[in-house]
């Protein structure tokens, strides 16, 4: 299975924070699946850090550095890429949220 996973996703998995869920880390964790992240993710850590350095410790770089080393594979996102989402449709058991995960 391809896996890509969301910013506070991968940020959780590094932190081994208990939010991430055991069902959810054990997909992460098998290795017959392929695990992506997005220089999106790294895009959206940077700014994070950069608005709020005290609180929100992982830098774009370290974000990336991290998930490289967890062997990882980074997705780079072309413009294609994003005018693409207009094509997709949103799960119904997708959790519904408004809270910023971070």
């Amino acid at each position: 299975m391809k896996i890509l996973l969301d910013t506070h996703i991968l940020i959780w998995l590094h932190q081994n924070d208990k939010r991430l869920s055991q069902k959810a880390r054990k997909i992460i964790l098998n290795p017959q699946n392929d695990i992506f992240y997005s220089s999106i993710n790294i895009w959206e850590a940077q700014l994070k850090h950069l608005k709020y350095p005290d609180s929100f410790q992982f830098s774009g770089e370290h974000l990336d550095k991290l998930s490289l080393k967890a062997n990882l594979s980074c997705l780079y996102v072309k413009p294609n890429h994003v005018t693409a989402l207009g094509t997709l449709t949103y799960s119904k058991k997708a959790p519904k949220t408004h809270n910023d995960p971070y």
